[in-house]
């Protein structure tokens, strides 16, 4: 690890100092496989495959891997996701992309079934989904609600329990319901409390819990007990005051795993027994956050996963079946994250996931029992340990003494010194983090020649409700700060070149990327910003953000509301203090930061004499989805990059 004490040449150099870099494509296109899943008996894989033009769902047999189904969902539809319900039939949520308007999928809500061998999908939820049958009998209901399936094995066969979505209707609750996995006919069990609550099922697969968020931002868990119609109101939390929400049944009878970071300074793991009141704390870490790692077939958590530096878990059992596998895994694959996507029932075989920085996923079939590898498939199978830069983690301190953490992507075939380097400034923020893994943005500017600085600033998740809520109002403040820091520092242990730094993000990191560039107008020499938010007022006026209360109480909490000083810390109104080249990239359909945001901020460089490079699409929502769109906005920033980080007297 790089600490505080502690190429472009690749792109500029005569063609045989170095191999050729992977072309772009090679980084911005769908992987060969996204999400894959084995059949609860063993008997099938199940995989979504994403091209330019379609989106699919392949099914092969477990043993000889030849596809038995291949469903197209044409280019106007794809999957949001996909649960096996037996070893026969699956269930998945499609997405859908509306022409003229958005080139991303949107999830539709609705439930469609497929049968392994290829028999013609089935809508069997959804508003569409109404069929009559003999008569007046009608066999599927119309249901003006989006859905998602929360437990395959209520004990009833051929049915799952499925989750309601109000489609965002003022007063809708949530409900569950069991569903026919043939008929799609439906039977209602339970009502929210919560307009948005999120339930959850006991070991008997009775709807037990629910959690979420009132009007007003408290985090609630409402808890019935056997036999009970009505909710219990266990935990209110203030938004400011922590989180505490079940994620996993534990293998206890009657208990659940809960996470809570109410009055501590990380996210820990809680054992909860509602009906004798036990809440008992299991493990938590000093640093980072825990999340559940995967479920068993029985919804039970065989691990939790937190980030310390590194990926690492904790084991509530380390001799369950899964967590046994996975610590074989870890060891077989060092310096890699392993997750678990999948399992039989039975827990005899499991599909895992293997990745790193150099390694985008793999995902490997595997015998639990006996610890064997019995199938490879890789995700970007043309990009090759040798063509990926090796990533170092870091941490620093900044100005005010608070320890910072990120990584630093070394371009192959450079000595690492006085490079050029693009600083890469996450989203969020308040939440996300960037993790030791593949990243293939990072990894596509390292493979250019550029070292790649990436930060997890005061306000980032994963290190624990304090050090996120150190961000509040903290936005183009101490937030910015320790980037500026850590840039400096960069500078100083050698690695950067001074004269040949950008800064770059999307969606909040284009926000620091504009700031960055007025606070410290010496400091780079070009900017990037993608999906950004450049007018901090305007938050409370356009997105999706302030159309709900809590939204608004969160930007409240998050930003501030003196408009005097949000103009201060807005790029639009400090135009006029930015001096490098400027590079807008904007979807016109974004609802989270509205494109209006990307024309305020032009027209204000427009007035300050220095009109940015522009790319703008239509279609596009929070990013640039369409896979076209995605390469053509990388190869303009390449382009850009390679102008502005150029050495004096070199030509481009």
């Amino acid at each position: 690890m790089r600490g505080a004490t502690g190429g472009f040449l690749a792109y500029l150099v005569p063609a045989l100092a170095f191999a050729a870099p992977p072309p772009v494509a090679s980084f911005t296109d769908f992987p060969k496989y996204g999400t894959l899943k084995i059949s609860p008996g063993g008997t099938y894989l199940a995989f979504t495959q994403e091209t330019a033009d379609y989106e699919a769902i392949v099914v092969v047999g477990l043993q000889d891997l030849k596809p038995t189904a291949h469903t197209a969902f044409g280019s106007l539809a794809g999957i949001q996701s996909f649960e096996w319900a037996n070893d026969s039939r699956h269930l998945i949520s499609p997405t859908r992309r509306f022409p003229g308007f958005t080139a991303s999928q949107v999830p539709t809500g609705e439930i469609l079934g497929i049968d392994a061998n290829g028999k013609p999908a089935e809508l069997l939820f959804g508003f569409a989904a109404a069929e009559e049958g003999m008569g007046r009998l009608q066999r599927r209901q119309s249901v003006y609600a989006a859905a998602e399936v929360i437990d395959t094995k209520p004990g009833e066969a051929g049915r799952v329990l499925i989750q309601t979505y109000g489609y965002g209707i003022e007063g809708e609750h949530n409900s569950v319901y069991s569903m026919d996995i043939r008929s799609g006919l439906l039977r209602k069990l339970a009502t929210s409390p919560l307009r948005n609550g999120v339930f959850m099922t006991d070991a008997d697969h009775r709807v037990a819990l629910v959690s979420g968020q009132n009007p007003q931002g408290n985090a609630q868990v409402h808890y019935r007990g056997p036999g009970n119609r009505d909710w219990e109101l266990k935990f209110d939390s203030a938004m400011d005051q922590g989180n505490v929400w079940p994620v996993a049944r534990a293998v206890a009878p009657g208990s659940f795993y809960m996470l809570d970071d109410r009055d501590a300074p990380t996210r820990g793991v809680f054992l909860w027994t509602p009906e004798t009141g036990e809440h008992r704390l299991l493990f938590r870490h000093p640093v980072g956050d825990l999340e559940p790692a995967g479920l068993d077939s029985g919804g039970r958590a065989w691990g939790f996963r937190y980030v310390d530096h590194f990926p690492e878990y904790w084991y509530p059992d380390p001799e369950h079946p899964l967590a046994r596998v996975h610590q074989w895994l870890r060891k077989r694959f060092p310096d890699h994250d392993v997750g678990i996507t999948s399992q039989t029932e039975d827990l005899k075989l499991a599909v895992a996931r293997v990745s790193g920085p150099r390694t985008p996923d793999i995902f490997f079939v595997v015998d639990v029992g006996a610890q064997k590898l019995m199938h490879r498939l890789e995700s970007r199978p043309d990009l090759k340990h040798a063509d990926l830069a090796a990533v170092d983690p870091i941490e620093i301190t900044a100005r005010d003494g608070l320890k910072i953490r990120g990584y630093l992507t070394l371009p192959n075939g450079t000595d690492g010194k006085k490079l050029p380097m693009v600083v890469l400034v996450h989203g969020g923020p308040h939440g996300p983090y960037d993790s030791y893994g593949f990243d293939y943005e990072a990894q596509l500017f390292a493979s250019r020649g550029y070292i790649v600085l990436q930060l997890n600033f005061r306000g980032s998740g994963g290190r624990g409700r304090a050090f996120e809520s150190a961000g509040f109002w903290k936005w183009g403040r101490e937030m910015q700060d320790d980037v500026t820091d850590a840039v400096h520092w960069a500078i100083q242990d050698g690695v950067a070149d001074p004269q040949r730094i950008c800064i770059y993000g999307g969606s909040y990191g284009a926000y620091s990327a504009l700031t960055g560039v007025f606070r410290e107008p010496e400091l780079f020499r070009c900017t990037v910003g993608m999906a950004g938010v450049y007018d901090l007022p305007l938050m409370f006026e356009r997105g999706d953000i302030q159309t709900v209360e809590r939204g608004v109480k969160f930007l409240r909490m998050a930003i501030g509301t003196d408009v005097e000083e949000l103009k201060r810390r807005s790029p639009v109104y400090n135009a006029d203090r930015i001096r490098v080249p400027v590079l807008l990239l904007h979807g016109k359909e974004d609802e989270r930061a509205p494109f209006e945001h990307a024309k305020r901020m032009r027209e204000a460089l427009e007035r300050a004499g220095n009109p940015p490079e522009w790319s703008s699409e239509w279609g596009e929502f929070h990013g640039f989805f369409d896979e076209a769109n995605r390469k053509a906005a990388y190869e303009l920033m390449l382009d850009f990059f390679a102008r502005h980080l150029r050495k004096q007297g070199e030509s481009s």
